[in-house]
């Protein structure tokens, strides 16, 4: 945005060449962020009264952003557990030292002192490793809490996955949520549901998302006869569909409820469960190792 400011010629012309710099820009983001929420949410509401979006089909991703987090200012058990490892190797090495040789009062100091700086270190360390226990987490960044490390153009690095949905009519950003999830497969529901609260009014929208969207739970949360939902299956779906034994390969037989699968083996119903609000019934195989294909129908153990 600063940089804007000294680029763009129409921006330049509608705040009159002021010049403003990140920080004072993030300090009033940061003092006025229900008012900017709120001034998105109209801006949505103008541009679909002008016609310029209209819901038919709306397209939704996650972008990684970075944190302003330094890497040494992250943790997670196994780097705890390894920096924890050196300290201790290192302390063992200044004791050594210490025994095996004759040193004169000031080394000795010295040598204390660095063991001294180790011990706060690893103090510090189990503080951290207790807090995550507490909080039941399995990472945290001092420097950005809200932060996690993740998956970022091919390296792990300390990001945010911000999730937007875009309209197809003119390309506009209807809706958007700053997330730490380290991937998409827990935000299809959410953001479609931000999508159907902007096109209450519609007859039926259709939603697109990548492979990375593919959870079948959120699938389940996010279908209506108002909502399409078109993601692209994952890998192990394409193998079960070219093995002949992806799920629409089953016949269901509706008087005995059992589904049968491709090599005519029947899959009866085991039980019923609820998840998260929803009725679900379970249908489980006895024969997978009689069959010889429980390899190319299941990953399941």
């Amino acid at each position: 945005m600063e940089t804007e400011t000294k680029r763009n010629i129409e921006l330049m012309w509608l705040v009159k060449k002021i010049y403003p710099d990140h920080g004072t820009l993030f300090a009033f983001m940061k003092n006025n962020k229900a008012a900017i929420k709120k001034l998105f949410k109209e801006f949505t509401l103008i541009i679909k009264g002008l016609g310029l979006i209209d819901g038919n089909l709306l397209a939704i991703d996650g972008t990684k952003l970075k944190a302003n987090s330094a890497k040494n200012k992250h943790y997670n058990e196994n780097i705890i557990k390894k920096k924890m490892e050196h300290y201790e190797s290192k302390i063992n090495e200044y004791i050594d030292e210490f025994i095996n040789s004759t040193i004169d009062e000031s080394q000795n100091l010295v040598l204390n002192e660095k063991i001294k700086t180790y011990k706060d270190r690893i103090n510090q360390l189990t503080i951290i490793k207790d807090e995550l226990k507490k909080q039941g987490k399995k990472q945290i960044c001092l420097t950005d809490p809200d932060s996690k490390s993740m998956k970022n153009n091919g390296k792990f690095e300390v990001c945010y996955n911000m999730q937007t949905i875009v309209d197809s009519k003119y390309k506009f950003i209807v809706d958007f949520e700053v997330t730490n999830d380290v991937n998409d497969q827990g935000q299809l529901s959410n953001m479609s549901f931000k999508a159907k609260e902007i096109f209450s009014d519609q007859d039926k929208i259709s939603l697109v998302a990548d492979t990375g969207y593919y959870n079948l739970k959120e699938i389940v949360n996010t279908v209506d006869e108002k909502t399409e939902v078109l993601i692209k299956r994952q890998k192990d779906k394409k193998v079960k569909i070219e093995n002949g034994f992806d799920r629409a390969k089953f016949k269901f037989d509706k008087s005995n409820d059992t589904y049968i699968c491709p090599l005519g083996y029947m899959v009866p119903f085991k039980w019923n469960s609820k998840e998260d609000g929803k009725d679900y019934k379970r249908y489980i195989c006895k024969d997978y190792l009689n069959c010889g294909k429980k390899e190319l129908c299941t990953s399941s153990k």
